[in-house]
C-alpha cells in the first residue's frame, strides 16, 4: 500500500526471533515457533487480540488459522524446481489475509 509492505517479517538470525511487523495494525509481535512433529513446527502470533497459527504440511503447503478457523490456505504449483520462479496458489478469505499467508509461507516454508 502506497509502497509500503502490508507485513514485514524480521528476524535476528534465521530461526531466531521472528517478528510480524502489520502497517495495518500499527504494531510489531513476537512469532513463535512451536515444534509438533520431528521437522514440522507451527508458527503464532497474536495481532489485534487475535491468535494466528501457521502450519505447514510434509507437501509444503501452508494453512493459515484464526482463533481455530482457517482462514487461508498456501501451495506450490511446481514440484520440480527447473527455474527461478515457483508459481504458488493462495486461497484467503480477503487480500490482506492472502498477503498475510504469502509473507509467512514465504519465510517459513520457502
Amino acid at each position: 500500500m502506497d509502497n509500503h509492505p502490508i507485513y514485514k517479517i524480521d528476524c535476528v538470525f534465521t530461526g531466531v526471533r521472528y517478528t510480524l511487523d502489520s502497517s495495518n495494525a500499527l504494531e510489531k509481535v513476537s512469532i513463535t515457533q512451536k515444534r509438533v512433529q520431528l521437522i514440522e513446527k507451527v508458527q503464532s502470533f497474536m495481532l489485534n487480540g487475535d491468535v494466528y497459527l501457521f502450519e505447514k504440511d510434509y507437501t509444503y503447503s501452508g494453512t493459515l488459522k484464526l482463533n481455530g478457523e482457517k482462514i487461508a490456505t498456501i501451495r506450490n504449483l511446481d514440484n520440480t524446481n527447473t527455474n527461478l520462479t515457483n508459481r504458488i496458489h493462495i486461497e484467503a478469505i480477503n487480500d490482506d489475509i492472502a498477503s498475510l499467508i504469502a509473507i509467512m509461507y514465504q519465510t517459513f516454508v520457502y
